[in-house]
């Protein structure tokens, strides 16, 4: 049995979690989570890593991605604001993407401009981040108006040279700079320094806020835009 029809004899689920503009107070976007109910035998890691051992990777990366877009698409309140999926490297390196987007454009055309691909990370697809096949394929989502974001930036895969070469439209910093900010010389340092380098276009997300403390910081540091659940928990939207 691969995993799709694993999947679909499972109770799965998209929870959203906002993404806020700390400044002005208002809510930005989504970020998509798969959730899977708490009485299954294994981890949601562990569903993907079978799924890259079985070759059915790609499937499973594009049908969550395709169904989380719909059920989002229905949610009128909600449709009008930029939906953020996560996309594993191998998914835009793989020899059917370009169909997919292709499919996504014209059964989602209400979506048009508001979906953020999140580059997955992790260390397993390293190598592929320097592959021309993977920036011809970013490139794919760009003239379609589909943006890019780097996620979990700072402890990932993603490093100063990927900002420079992808140019992403989104830079989210991972939560370990936002635990214990506002009593980090070190990290205020880091956010700072990015946001000096960073292009004026490239919104700059922290991940992970947790604290009235941090927060506090966020905002003093001037990082427009934050997520985490002192700011909305991820949860089913109806």
């Amino acid at each position: 049995m691969d995993e799709i029809t694993a999947l679909k004899n499972k109770n799965y689920y998209h929870v959203y979690q906002p993404i806020w503009n700390i400044k002005e107070w208002k809510i930005i976007g989504y970020e998509s989570l798969f959730r899977m109910e708490n009485n299954q035998e294994m981890s949601i890691e562990t569903f993907f890593e079978e799924a890259r051992e079985e070759n059915h990777l790609f499937e499973l990366d594009t049908f969550l991605i395709n169904n989380t877009i719909e059920n989002f698409q229905s949610l009128s309140l909600r449709r009008k604001r930029p939906l953020f999926v996560n996309v594993f490297p191998s998914t835009i390196l793989n020899k059917g993407f370009k169909m997919f987007v292709s499919t996504l454009i014209r059964n989602f055309p209400m979506m048009k401009g508001k979906i953020v691909f999140e580059i997955n990370e992790t260390i397993l697809e390293r190598a592929l981040w320097d592959m021309p096949l993977f920036k011809e394929g970013l490139s794919i989502l760009k003239a379609n108006q589909f943006q890019i974001a780097i996620d979990d930036f700072g402890k990932g895969v993603a490093n100063f040279q990927s900002i420079k070469e992808i140019t992403p439209d989104i830079i989210k910093i991972d939560r370990y700079f936002s635990n214990n900010l506002a009593f980090s010389p070190e990290k205020q340092k880091f956010i700072n320094h990015l946001l000096d380098i960073a292009d004026k276009k490239t919104k700059i997300i922290l991940e992970g806020i947790e604290k009235e403390t941090d927060l506090a910081m966020t905002k003093a540091l001037r990082v427009p835009f934050a997520q985490g659940f002192l700011l909305g928990k991820p949860e089913i939207l109806v």
